[in-house]
């Protein structure tokens, strides 16, 4: 079983600082619980500290103005949560007979979860109600059987057990003693007093303790505030709203409070102290207050130190976490798993914010977190104090230097009555506190330290790496120029000094030569040294490759090599001389390497061929003809004709000798053409059948002509001898109508007159058509 509690500074113990790879200085392993990893509180507000953040929860049922309390198993998954009137499970479901519970929505400490010692089944709801049922309602329990419900848990016919009557809104739990109970506390109306009860394997006893002598109250509202207790189970502070609060010492195995210590509102040095929300911090040592103007809005958060446990010096501590703002108010103060505070605050909407290390009293460093804004109210979960922050038992292993000795002591949550050391070296155990220990040979070790308190014992191990620290650069290398290299030992100090005179952990280099580093490490400030010796080496020449091609599947021949006694060359990753001979096209790499050190380039090679065309066999033009002479898909980069054009393109119009040149990369080609002037006179072919029916096939009358006639002229008639069409454009023919009318099918008369090109004789002929339907 193993404490958790707050580290006190006292007389007995040093702490040592750890900076050595070589000492293994990792916490003890604790059975670090997981019951209050998942918070739920406010409107459908909800934290998971399962992860670093944590990360913010959407998922709950709850709707509360104030307090509330939400517990999970060991390993942080939910089980259950309550406003204090109403349970949901982990289904976020109302439980099975969990409605009607006795807490209220505006009660401070409505809600408060105490799983039962030694059972993993069963957990009590312990309830206060709101300061308008002070007279008529008091302390309850529920008792919840997470087993119910397949799993999901139900309220037992245990429920709404009264065990006190006439107590006001406070409701805190603390850790026995023994590490094992719970002590559960709230405010008694009747004479101003505190009353404690210690749950148990055994269940709640039926033997409160009562001590304590509280604020005399007045106004009802003075009965809001919390009751906080502090993680090491020997302070309890509560609030009085618009009164003031109290601190006191806590007994935490009699269950008794005394020393009580009062900070009224009107006589504390803020600018209007009204508390509501407290919590100490982890270490125990401050104490963080909220305060709410209840009159017009306007708040503020204070801190003070409380090691020195008297009125005057606690006074004289105060400071202004949050200073006095008109526009905001701050409620709920909550320690969390990750040892911080989180805040519920109003500023324009409401938010969670968090005190980020609040053992720094200097620099607590509050941040707003935003969660769900509108979502957080007054209230945060209800804790059992000492129970939800990390263990942080601790033991301290120093080496002294070049020796086979360690200093130890211990970092105790609390200080133990007595201990007792086992070294692991079969050969030495001891009861004092701090000390030297002589191992007899390097090795690892295991240690461990037996506590004992008032009631209870506990146990911490860890392994202790008894090797004598050395530190290491390496083997002496060689490494290629060009690039720095990065020279660290692996020994972790608190100083370095490297033979350059540079006081880095790293060292970069560029430059070939002997170079050492020695390391200061631990406390008593250990030297050690080595040294490395760095031999930069030159990277190998290669010869400047460009993009290149072959023609017509002639070999290329490439030779890369320049003077470099010992130098590898590797074509396509293959090793060979530097010369080589190319046949085919693709990417080629090339590499040559000496003393380690690589250079490497790589270039394309394409296939390419000399032009080849032609402009085909000599042939004759008819007159007023033209030919197109067209080399475009060869795509050549250059093309040059008989009168200079460049174009793959040559329109021909007369005849005569044509001749293109073309070239590319691998060289240049030509040809000539003879073209001669053909005898040629107009010929064509007249249809003897149309069928002008707008299919777009034989809709015209009109003759086709090869060569391009002058003088022409074209007349339709009918059989009587009437002139239906005239024309005098050979591309325009006649459609078989008169004025737009269709003319009737039959047979139709047609007359044709040209004139030859050159001869310029004109010529007729006539014929029949027949005009189809």
């Amino acid at each position: 079983m193993h404490t958790l509690v707050c580290p006190y500074a006292w007389p007995f113990m040093k702490k040592y600082l750890l900076f050595l790879l070589f000492f293994l200085s990792f916490q003890p392993s604790f059975s670090q619980q997981k019951q209050w990893y998942q918070w739920y509180y406010g409107k459908g507000v909800g934290l998971d500290f399962r992860t670093t953040g944590p990360t913010m929860l959407t998922t709950s049922a709850l709707n509360q103005m104030e307090g509330s309390a939400s517990v999970a198993d060991d390993n942080g998954e939910l089980l259950f949560y309550t406003d204090g009137v109403t349970v949901y499970n982990k289904l976020h479901q109302v439980m099975v007979n969990g409605t009607g519970l006795k807490g209220h929505a505006s009660s401070t400490q409505s809600a408060l979860i105490v799983p039962k010692p030694d059972d993993k089944n069963i957990y009590y709801i312990f309830t206060v109600p709101w300061e308008g049922e002070v007279s008529t309602s008091g302390l309850t329990y529920s008792e919840v059987d997470i087993r119910l419900d397949g799993g999901n848990g139900a309220v037992t016919a245990v429920k709404n057990v009264l065990l006190t009557t006439n107590c006001y809104e406070k409701l805190g739990a603390v850790k026995h003693c023994n590490n094992r109970d719970v002590w559960v506390t709230t405010y008694l109306q009747t004479n101003n007093t505190f009353i404690s009860y210690l749950v148990t394997p055994a269940g709640i006893s039926t033997m409160p303790v009562v001590s304590g002598t509280g604020m005399q109250m007045m106004p009802l509202d003075q009965t809001v505030g919390y009751l906080r207790y502090a993680p090491n189970g020997r302070k309890m502070a509560a609030a009085f709203y618009e009164l003031g609060f109290q601190i006191f010492d806590f007994n935490n195995q009699t269950g008794e409070l005394t020393n009580p210590i009062t900070f009224y509102s009107w006589a504390f040095p803020a600018n209007y102290l009204s508390p509501y929300g407290l919590e100490f911090s982890r270490n125990c040592r401050s104490l963080y207050v909220s305060s709410s103007n209840s009159w017009g809005g306007g708040g503020e958060m204070l801190s003070m130190d409380i090691t020195n446990f008297n009125r005057n010096d606690i006074v004289a501590s105060v400071r202004q976490v949050l200073p006095w703002d008109d526009y905001r108010e701050v409620f709920s103060l909550a320690l969390a798993p990750d040892n911080r505070i989180y805040v519920a605050e109003k500023i324009t909407g409401t938010y969670t914010s968090v005190l980020t290390d609040p053992d720094n009293r200097d620099r607590p460093g509050y941040s707003v977190y935003n969660f769900r804004t509108g979502g957080t109210t007054l209230g945060l979960p209800n804790i059992i104090a000492g129970d939800n922050t990390d263990n942080s038992a601790i033991i301290n292993l120093e080496p002294v230097c070049n020796q086979l000795s360690t200093v130890y002591s211990f970092t105790s949550l609390l200080p133990p009555d007595s201990v007792h050391w086992h070294f692991g070296d079969g050969s030495d155990t001891t009861r004092v506190l701090s000390g030297t220990h002589q191992f007899p040979a390097e090795g690892m070790y295991t240690i461990s330290l037996i506590r004992y308190y008032p009631c209870h014992t506990d146990t911490l191990w860890q392994d202790h790496d008894m090797r004598l620290p050395v530190v290491h650069l390496g083997n002496d290398t060689a490494v290629c120029a060009g690039k720095p290299l990065t020279l660290k030992g692996d020994l972790a100090g608190t100083a370095y000094y490297w033979s350059s005179g540079q006081t880095t952990p790293e060292l970069a280099v560029t430059q070939s030569g002997l170079y050492w580093l020695e390391v200061t490490y631990g406390v008593l400030n250990c030297k050690t040294r080595d040294q490395i010796y760095v031999d930069f080496k030159p990277y190998p020449v290669l010869k400047a490759l460009s993009d290149t091609f072959i023609c017509d599947n002639i070999p290329l021949q490439l030779d890369v090599s320049i003077a470099q006694p010992g130098a590898l060359y590797y074509w396509q990753q293959v090793q060979q001389s530097p010369a080589t001979s190319i046949s085919n096209s693709g990417t080629y790499h090339v590499r040559i390497s000496l003393n380690g050190c690589d250079t490497a380039t790589s270039f394309r090679v394409e296939q390419d061929a000399l032009p080849r065309f032609s402009l085909g066999e000599n042939t004759k033009l008819c007159y007023n003809d033209k030919l197109l002479l067209d080399q475009s898909q060869y795509n050549y980069p250059q093309y040059t004709w008989q009168d200079g054009s460049h174009a793959p393109q040559f329109r021909v119009t007369q005849p005569g000798k044509y001749y293109l040149e073309t070239a590319n990369r691998c060289g240049t080609y030509s040809d000539t053409l003879i073209i001669e002037e053909a005898d040629c006179e107009p010929e064509y072919v007249f249809p003897t059948a149309f069928s002008p029916n707008k299919d777009g096939v034989n809709d015209l009358l009109r003759p086709v002509f090869r060569g391009g006639p002058t003088g022409y002229l074209l007349q339709v008639f009918s059989r009587w001898g009437n002139l239906l069409y005239r024309s005098t454009n050979p591309q325009q023919g006649w459609d078989g109508r008169l004025n737009g009318t269709l003319m009737p099918a039959g047979s139709y008369v047609w007359h044709l007159q040209y004139r030859t090109l050159k001869t310029k004789e004109l010529k007729q002929n006539m014929g029949s058509v027949l005009l189809i339907h």
